[in-house]
């Protein structure tokens, strides 16, 4: 069971679970249409990153275009709000080294993580912070968490 917020695709064990079991944040995928051939689903599509891949399939043609049209529309919608100018982490409200688990290997790895307001920045290394052109290894909008 799926359920789509700005800028977030939020997934449950079922339709009547009032928690989601996780959250996608729709600003750091690619979508990608599917082959049957390539899945061994009818009306598949991707959500790609550069550490996760869903794979996902709904149950008409017509719904995947639906999907896949209004998960665009959202990322475009969150991604105007979103501006990497440097302003955001160089006066932070916390920053320093935290470690991440990397979903598809399972191992950690440590990212120079900035707390600016409700958003976390993380970076491979605190020298990446400097240049404020560096746009982030990746963003964590906390007010999308509870």
């Amino acid at each position: 069971w799926f359920s789509l917020k700005p800028g977030s695709l939020y997934y449950y064990r079922d339709a009547q679970d009032p928690h989601p079991a996780g959250v996608i944040d729709l600003g750091e995928f690619s979508i990608e249409k599917l082959l049957e051939e390539k899945t061994g689903k009818a009306f598949s599509f991707a959500l790609l990153s550069d550490q996760r891949k869903f794979l996902l399939h709904a149950e008409s043609n017509t719904e995947r275009e639906e999907w896949i049209a209004t998960i665009k529309q959202m990322q475009e919608q969150s991604g105007a709000d979103v501006k990497y100018d440097g302003a955001a982490w160089s006066n932070p409200d916390k920053e320093g080294f935290l470690v991440k688990l990397m979903e598809t290997r399972k191992t950690w790895k440590p990212r120079w993580c900035v707390l600016q307001g409700k958003t976390l920045y993380y970076f491979h290394n605190p020298e990446d912070t400097l240049d404020t052109s560096t746009v982030p290894t990746g963003v964590i909008h906390l007010d999308k968490y509870s």
